[in-house]
């Protein structure tokens, strides 16, 4: 499972489409964040966030360690309480 298997769980749930994909702004490779941010910091952080200035507004990219990952899509479990929440007809 994966952040954006969980986005569609929620989406599901909540009974709403989100026309942005979380893969597009959250991303856990370290070489990449390195490359954005200072290399120094990186080491010490399990999240950062990324701000830009780009072609049409702002930029944001949301770095967070696998581990943070993996515990937070850990966590959760598969979708399969959406019949609990069902209204009673």
């Amino acid at each position: 499972m994966n952040l954006a298997h969980l986005q569609h769980q929620l989406e599901r749930i909540y009974e709403v489409a989100v026309p942005h994909n979380v893969d597009d702004f959250v991303f856990s490779d370290e070489d990449m964040a390195r490359s954005l941010g200072s290399a120094t910091e990186l080491p010490t952080i399990s999240e950062q966030l990324f701000v830009q200035e780009g072609h049409h507004g702002m930029d944001v990219s949301l770095y967070l360690e696998q581990s943070v990952v993996d515990t937070f899509v850990m966590t959760i479990p598969p979708c399969t309480y959406t019949t609990a929440i069902s209204p009673i007809s």
